[in-house]
């Protein structure tokens, strides 16, 4: 869930998630806990983790935020059954962090098939829970994720409203978990609407993203307008969307995906935003008219 290449907004709470994996499955951990380090190694907080599931989260204060600096470490102990376990993960703290602000509506924009594939119509097939729909056909649904989509509840007595929920889980097979629960549970033969996420795909594009020009840059502080990747991970996740969609080579998803790639990597080599290159918080008109070369940006840091 974290991350892999952090930057956190200096004088702000930011909340570190990390969750641990074994063979695909998600682990159950106990008792996290982490310490924040800067660079040269000084503690910057110590801080008792919560747990959500199999998710673990840790909160960093504002308070204990407060220096500019590149890589930041954030050491993450818990324990899995009786074995104890620790893993890094670095940040940056900048004036100003670049935030993913994709969303699935920018995808079915520059690809409209995505919309209709997101969609699925159909009904109940056993009565569930207030919190789950049971339905037989979610098998022969499209190859998409759910979880993290929506889901209309259309209720055939008209006395009851329809719902809309987000879905938390899909066993794979027939039942969808959702939330917030209603207050009755759902039966058989009711008509829903769903909606997936790409969520995901965008979460792994904006990290991919964020490393490749990460690797360019050294330290992306200087950006400071929120949009200035937007574009890049948009067409990142479209590649990798379409790519998992391809059955074949020269298919219509593989003949897109290759599009959708060759326009990130044109974005990628073009890329030249304006730079706050002081890193004052500001981009001057010297800055913006003198915008450095993308892959030799150098800092004061």
């Amino acid at each position: 869930m974290a991350q892999k290449y952090s930057e956190i907004s200096i004088n702000l709470d930011y909340t570190f998630e990390f969750t641990e994996y074994d063979r695909n499955i998600a682990e159950t951990p106990t008792s996290p806990t982490a310490i924040v380090y800067d660079n040269a190694g000084a503690v910057m907080a110590t801080i008792t983790g919560t747990l959500s599931g199999n998710d673990m989260s840790f909160l960093f204060l504002a308070a204990d935020n407060t220096v500019l600096g590149r890589n930041n470490k954030i050491e993450i102990t818990y324990t899995i059954g009786t074995t104890i376990k620790k893993i890094n993960l670095l940040f940056d703290v900048v004036n100003v962090a670049i935030l993913n602000n994709v969303s699935d509506e920018n995808l079915f924009e520059r690809l409209k098939d995505l919309r209709k594939m997101a969609r699925f119509n159909s009904q109940s097939t056993a009565v569930g829970t207030t919190t789950t729909l049971i339905d037989s056909n979610l098998s022969a649904a499209p190859r998409i994720e759910w979880k993290g989509g929506m889901m209309e509840i259309i209720f055939e007595d008209l006395t009851v409203d329809n719902k809309l929920v987000e879905i938390q889980s899909f066993n794979g097979s027939d039942t969808l978990t959702f939330s917030p629960a209603h207050t009755a549970v759902i039966p058989d033969n009711t008509f829903y609407i769903l909606r997936a996420s790409y969520q995901d795909q965008i979460n792994n594009a904006y990290d991919h993203v964020m490393g490749r020009v990460r690797s360019k840059v050294g330290v992306l502080a200087g950006y400071i307008d929120n949009n200035v990747i937007n574009e890049m991970v948009i067409y990142r996740a479209l590649y990798m969307i379409t790519m998992a969609e391809s059955d074949q080579e020269g298919d219509k998803w593989d003949y897109r995906s290759k599009t959708f790639k060759m326009e990130f990597e044109a974005l990628f080599s073009t890329f030249g935003e304006a730079y706050d290159t002081d890193e004052d918080g500001n981009i001057s008109d010297a800055e913006d008219v003198n915008r450095p070369d993308f892959f030799s940006i150098s800092l004061r840091r």
